[in-house]
């Protein structure tokens, strides 16, 4: 059966250049990190979808999981977003992406999409709301148990805020959050990306403080609550389920594995590359941002 793994990148939409997209990650992050939103990669025998930024807008991508490197899919910003964090409900066999809409006031309006894998066409499902509050942006976004979480900003909008220190649950049919609980314990009071391994909720977060190191957290799913798991000095911008257990794909920005497709073991920290999935000529040299593995077999 075909796996695919999806990532996002940044994107401006058709009507704002890169350097100026309202609350792309860039922007947001400007205080304590650059982050940029990913491709995906695939082994010979799987496929992983993702985004890409050469494009007028986001792009959904394969990236080869045995070399690492990417091919496109298809444009998945037409439904003015220039963002795509992906998370796969394979109950259901559906790829989601959490996308920042950018609205003409120059907000995050973040909603939820369907995205059909093989062909990178995209379903909208609605705006993502919450009651008595705004989901102003989101960064980490993996179904665990049947249930899609987020980590999103409740406390500010772009581009002053730059944290996602609450962790939701989204109804996949209404895009209705719930508050879990808010983040504190981690290494910047906030989750940078989630995912899923071995029936655990896993969330990722860093510090400038530390050069952006990778910090990995076990996230208690009914209140947001870390426990420590692994720490490597690595700045990580895109991470998924591994190819074994007690393993997560991940992608660095930055340093002697910069740009390169890693699988990082959770109990010893070690990062072993696969290889670099597109250098800075291609994509417009934009980063992983969302990691996703499918099991859709397509034709």
């Amino acid at each position: 059966m075909t796996t695919w793994l999806g990532f996002a990148v940044e994107g401006p939409t058709r009507s704002q250049p890169w350097n100026r997209t309202c609350c792309s990650r860039r922007d947001r992050n400007e205080r304590s990190r650059r982050r940029s939103r990913g491709d995906g990669y695939s082994p010979s025998h799987r496929r992983i979808s993702s985004q890409r930024q050469d494009l007028p807008r986001s792009s959904l991508v394969l990236v080869n999981e045995t070399t690492g490197k990417v091919t496109l899919v298809g444009d998945i910003g037409a439904v003015a977003g220039d963002e795509a964090l992906l998370a796969y409900d394979r109950a259901s066999k559906t790829l989601y992406a959490g996308r920042d809409v950018i609205a003409a006031s120059g907000t995050n309006v973040p909603s939820l999409a369907k995205v059909n894998p093989c062909n990178a066409a995209v379903t909208p499902v609605a705006p993502i709301t919450i009651a008595g509050g705004t989901v102003y942006f989101m960064e980490g976004f993996a179904f665990h148990a049947g249930v899609l979480y987020a980590a999103a900003s409740l406390n500010g909008a772009c581009c002053s805020d730059t944290g996602s220190e609450s962790l939701i649950a989204i109804n996949t049919t209404t895009a209705v959050a719930t508050l879990r609980g808010v983040v504190s314990g981690t290494a910047n009071g906030e989750y940078d990306h989630l995912a899923v391994q071995d029936g655990k909720l896993l969330g990722r977060d860093s510090s400038p403080d530390d050069g952006n190191a990778f910090h990995l957290y076990e996230v208690n799913p009914t209140n947001g609550a870390p426990t420590a798991r692994a720490n490597v000095a690595h700045y990580v911008t895109a991470m998924s389920s591994g190819p074994r257990s007690g393993t997560l794909y991940a992608w660095i920005l930055t340093g002697t594995l910069a740009r390169q497709l890693v699988v990082i073991d959770i109990a010893t920290e070690v990062v072993t590359p696969i290889g670099v999935t597109h250098d800075v000529t291609e994509f417009a040299g934009n980063s992983l941002r969302s990691l996703q593995r499918v099991d859709i077999v397509c034709p």
